[in-house]
């Protein structure tokens, strides 16, 4: 609708007009071009100030930007409906300001790099949300443990594709648990377990083309993990196959975890079973940090982007080996 409004450019108050034009706009070293709403001066044609318009205009321009680069605000609120999450919820599970959040849901604000590739990450893989759950510094409630274990249970009702990021091998829990048992003769945390995995599988895939568990790693700030483990060793401790208790370690309580039965090597190829020894006694020898710091120095962490899937091609160019 027309209206009398102030020119910056004419210096006068002008009669305006409404339309809809084509503006290109740079945002993180991208180019987007995206139709916005605009008032314009009657006059000279230049863009006039209109509150109303202008921030619709800048909301279409973080939608297009989103939705081109791989996140919108309607993603995420698709992803809560999907999952029936709740803002709150989600926002405990992942340690993001409610504020922050409504406002990507809503377009008004374009999530940083940080919370950008983590929002991504959980929509892609939304079982990771369990560990992110299991690593705040809040206690859940038991409504909260129940969605969780909902969404896992969700997840886990279909097999994962064979692909690049399960080492083109089929997931075996039978493997993976006799894995877990030779790595954890002696006391472990879930820190160099989680290592000790990811090097066995990685090896095994430089050696044949093939991973041994058909296990899927993540790219998290201490190291390649498996999203799953957590879970994993919750059923082998209540199901008796792993001990466990609780130490202070710099000041925290972590766990740590200790096989209460030898490992069966008959599952395992010879190939399988000289990595799978050798990666043991690597970690038995060597503290978390240590262990972190090794696959610190592989391109498959250091190429990956945070929370993403790592795919085993990087095994070919793996600077641990055994």
């Amino acid at each position: 609708m027309n209206e009398i409004v102030y020119c910056d450019i004419c210096h006068e108050r002008t009669d305006s007009f409404v339309t809809t034009i084509l503006q290109e706009f740079h945002i993180n070293k991208q180019s987007i071009t995206v139709p916005i709403p605009g008032r314009f001066c009657s006059i000279c044609h230049s863009r006039v100030y209109d509150s109303e318009l202008d921030q619709a205009a800048s909301e279409a321009v973080i939608s297009a930007y989103g939705e081109k680069f791989g996140l919108s605000g309607s993603d995420i609120v698709r992803f809560r409906k999907k999952y029936k999450l709740s803002q709150d919820m989600l926002c405990k599970f992942i340690g993001i300001a409610k504020k922050t959040l409504i406002s990507y849901e809503k377009n008004q604000a374009l999530p940083n790099a940080h919370y950008r590739q983590l929002l991504k990450s959980v929509i892609e893989n939304p079982d990771i949300l369990f560990t992110f759950a299991k690593n705040t510094d809040i206690p859940l409630t038991t409504k909260e443990e129940k969605k969780l274990e909902d969404i896992q249970e969700m997840e886990t009702s279909s097999q994962p594709e064979i692909n690049q990021y399960t080492g083109y091998t089929a997931f075996s829990l039978p493997k993976l648990t006799q894995m877990i048992l030779a790595l954890s003769s002696k006391k472990i945390s879930l820190t160099r377990l989680n290592k000790g995995l990811f090097f066995a599988d990685f090896n095994y895939y430089h050696d044949t083309g093939r991973s041994i568990t058909g296990n899927q790693y993540y790219r998290y700030d201490h190291g390649p993990i498996n999203t799953d483990l957590y879970q994993v060793m919750t059923k082998l401790v209540e199901d008796g196959w792993v001990n466990v208790e609780k130490v202070a370690f710099h000041g925290e309580m972590i766990s740590m975890y200790e096989a209460a039965d030898y490992p069966d090597y008959s599952l395992f190829s010879e190939t399988e079973k000289r990595i799978i020894k050798a990666v043991a006694r690597y970690i038995r020898n060597n503290n978390a940090e240590q262990v972190s710091d090794a696959s610190h120095q592989e391109i498959a962490w250091t190429d990956t982007e945070p929370y993403a899937p790592i795919s085993y091609e990087y095994a070919k160019n793996i600077k641990m080996t055994f």
